[in-house]
């Protein structure tokens, strides 16, 4: 889904403007949920030396798994529709996160999800040539 809007392979609405609006939402939500489930994946290994954490740990990573083999019959079919399919990721990673005592400073979220941001616009620009 994610490179279908960078690469324009699909139109998800009916006028160049509103696929315009969905492919920018997309671009703009997409990195810094990448970003939060770099973060929750490099706590993972504290995590589950914690046993009271591994299961929430193996909650994620299932969870996680599972949203890597979904494919575009799934949540993928409208373009934003990835903010509902990754719920359960989100709160079972910020559960991960402040058990163990781990929030990331929001620079680097903010760092790492930009960068992805001006990757992702660079595509786009590319592609649109």
């Amino acid at each position: 889904m994610l490179w279908d809007c960078v690469t324009g392979a699909r139109a998800w609405a009916s006028t160049p403007m509103k696929d315009g609006i969905i492919r920018a939402i997309v671009l703009l939500t997409a990195p810094p949920l990448l970003a939060f489930c770099a973060a929750t994946a490099l706590r993972l290994k504290p995590a589950f030396a914690h046993p009271r954490l591994a299961g929430i740990a193996t909650g994620w990573v299932l969870t996680a798994a599972l949203m890597t083999l979904l494919t575009n019959t799934g949540p993928w079919i409208d373009p934003i529709a990835y903010t509902r399919a990754f719920t359960d990721c989100f709160v079972v990673g910020c559960l991960l996160l402040f058990a163990t005592g781990f929030w990331p400073p929001l620079r680097w979220v903010a760092v790492i999800g930009g960068g992805e941001m001006v990757l992702v616009w660079a595509l786009c620009l590319i592609k649109l040539r």
